[in-house]
C-alpha cells in the first residue's frame, strides 16, 4: 500500500494529527519547525474527517506570515478538496491563489 493510500485511512490520519499536535507542542518557538508542521497538520485534519479544523490551521499560516505563499496554497487546498464537504468551493480556491 502506498503512503498516500495509506493517509486515505481516517484512524491513521487521526494518529498522524495527534503527533503532529504533540510536535508542534514540544517545538513551540522554532519556526522551521513549525511551518512545516503546520502545514502537514493543516492536510492530515482534512484527510482526518475535520476540515473547519484544516481550514483553521491554514488560515492561521496565513496570518503568521502573510507574505509567504505555504498557508494560502495550503487553506487552496482546504477549498479545493472533495473532503471539505460544505467548505468544497473551487471557485474560493481559485480566488485564495489570486
Amino acid at each position: 500500500m502506498s503512503a498516500s493510500a495509506e493517509l486515505c485511512d481516517p484512524e491513521l490520519a487521526r494518529r498522524s494529527v495527534a503527533w503532529c499536535e504533540a510536535l508542534l507542542t514540544r517545538f513551540p518557538d522554532d519556526a522551521s519547525i513549525s511551518k512545516h508542521w503546520r502545514l502537514a497538520l493543516s492536510s492530515l485534519l482534512l484527510l482526518a474527517g475535520e476540515p473547519r479544523k484544516s481550514e483553521a490551521v491554514a488560515k492561521e499560516l496565513c496570518s503568521r506570515a502573510p507574505t509567504d505563499a505555504a498557508g494560502y496554497v495550503a487553506l487552496a487546498g482546504v477549498y479545493a478538496s472533495p473532503r471539505a464537504g460544505q467548505l468544497h468551493d473551487r471557485e474560493r480556491a481559485i480566488q485564495v491563489l489570486k
